[in-house]
C-alpha cells in the first residue's frame, strides 16, 4: 500500500545507520534506559507531496518532528516540508 502525504507532509524512507562496531563487553543498564537519539534524521523522499522535493532525494530534518504510524503491519514515516533543513546532493 502506498501512502501520500497531505497538508505539506512528505512520506519518507528512513536511511539505515552505518553498522556500529559491536563491542566485546556488556554493560548493565536500567530497564527504562533509552538510547540518545541524534538531533537530526536523514531520510529519502518516498512520496513527495509537492514539486519542491523529488522522489529519492535525501533530506535532513530534526528527529523530534518525525511522525510515525503503522497500518496493516507496515510502518510509515512522515515529516512536514517546512521542517526540512537541507537536502544532500552527490557530486562535486
Amino acid at each position: 500500500m502506498n501512502a501520500l502525504g497531505l497538508n505539506g507532509h512528505i512520506v519518507v524512507e528512513m536511511l539505515e545507520k552505518d553498522a556500529i562496531e559491536e563491542q566485546t563487553f556488556k554493560v548493565l543498564l536500567p530497564d527504562d534506559f533509552q538510547e540518545v537519539r541524534s538531533e537530526f534524521t536523514f531520510a529519502k523522499v518516498k512520496e513527495p507531496s509537492t514539486t519542491t522535493f523529488s522522489k529519492g532525494q535525501i533530506i535532513v530534518f530534526p528527529t523530534s518532528v518525525m511522525q510515525e504510524f503503522v497500518f496493516k503491519e507496515e510502518t510509515y514515516y512522515l515529516v512536514k516540508e517546512n521542517f526540512i533543513v537541507c537536502t544532500l546532493l552527490e557530486g562535486e
